[in-house]
């Protein structure tokens, strides 16, 4: 099997985390104080989707170009707390979640048509979910089951991780 792409617990990084004291040394700079930490609210400032995965189905549709920039949009607007297809509950938990919490629990929705442009469906083809779970994002399907869960240490580490999307079919 050498040379073929490994599929290792069905996810794949696409965005590498960024370093948080890296953040936290910018923010002390541009505070001009040495505990940015001690301002409420320091945990929205900082927000950062960790490392970012997708699932190995979502995975395999990223290399279909329109599909890709439609995740790498979603994932622009879940940042800037555009959350998508969700009810006004659930995007009141998220500000909760995201500014008084850490970030664990904030969610989004977004909807995708096949050929990029809406003609009056009353719904869309695809719709993908984003998740924030123990420091990081993860993108799967609506439908698919939240696997990441299941990760060793509840996805504290999820292990070794493959970049190369998407894997080859057996």
């Amino acid at each position: 099997m050498e040379g073929k792409k490994e599929c290792v617990v069905g996810y794949y990084r696409i965005i590498k985390a960024k370093d948080p004291n890296a953040v936290h040394r910018a923010l002390q700079k541009g505070y001009g104080i040495k505990h940015p930490e001690r301002i409420n609210g320091y945990s929205g400032v900082v927000f950062g989707t960790g490392d970012v995965f997708v699932s190995e189905a979502v995975g395999r549709r990223m290399g279909i170009k329109e599909f890709k920039e439609f995740v790498f949009n979603s994932l622009m607007m879940f940042g800037r707390e555009k959350y998508g297809e969700i009810s006004s509950d659930a995007e009141e938990l998220n500000g909760e979640n995201r500014w008084l919490g850490n970030g664990d629990y904030v969610f989004g929705r977004y909807g995708y048509f096949f050929d990029n442009r809406y003609q009056g469906k009353k719904q869309y083809d695809e719709i993908i979910r984003i998740r924030m779970w123990k420091g990081n994002t993860w993108v799967t399907y609506d439908s698919e089951m939240d696997l990441f869960l299941l990760l060793k240490d509840n996805g504290d580490d999820p292990g070794t991780v493959v970049e190369d999307l998407p894997c080859e079919e057996e």
